[in-house]
């Protein structure tokens, strides 16, 4: 899955990995934000005029994934993954063409193939986000 920030991040993220800022939220809550198409990470990198960002490959732990197709406060007030559930999805009124299931370090993952389709539902989301609330979860590839 793609991350996408500003360059002025890009050194920390580096370092010491994906980060969870503790006065940090968004349209779905407090977590690593995470994108199966490009062109909704590429979305992050020109924040406050620069016209230079940074885009990550990074391998996540999702789980089970509770779906929402609308934001509000139900939504950004999240800081963990509602309780039986690992992760958040924010699923996007588009969606890669397909996904492929291949293995990578003796793990199947499942990597998004393609460019993108209507995914035929109803969402204030452009595109799948995905949210993981524990750091552990994420490493950059």
């Amino acid at each position: 899955l793609w991350h996408g920030t500003n360059i002025a991040v890009a050194a920390p993220i580096l370092t010491s990995g994906l980060r969870i800022m503790p006065h940090s939220s968004g349209r779905v809550g407090s977590g690593i934000y995470l994108a199966s198409m490009q062109e909704k990470s590429a979305q992050y990198t020109c924040y406050y005029g620069s016209k230079y960002g940074c885009m990550f490959l990074a391998e996540a732990a999702l789980g089970k994934m509770h779906t929402v197709t609308s934001d509000g406060h139900h939504a950004s007030s999240l800081k963990k993954a509602p309780k039986g559930y690992d992760s958040v999805r924010a699923v996007g009124t588009n969606e890669p063409t397909n996904w492929k299931t291949m293995n990578i370090d003796n793990r199947k993952v499942q990597l998004p193939q393609g460019g993108s389709k209507p995914s035929n539902v109803s969402s204030s989301f452009g595109h799948d986000e995905f949210l993981a609330y524990e750091e552990a979860q994420v490493r950059l590839r």
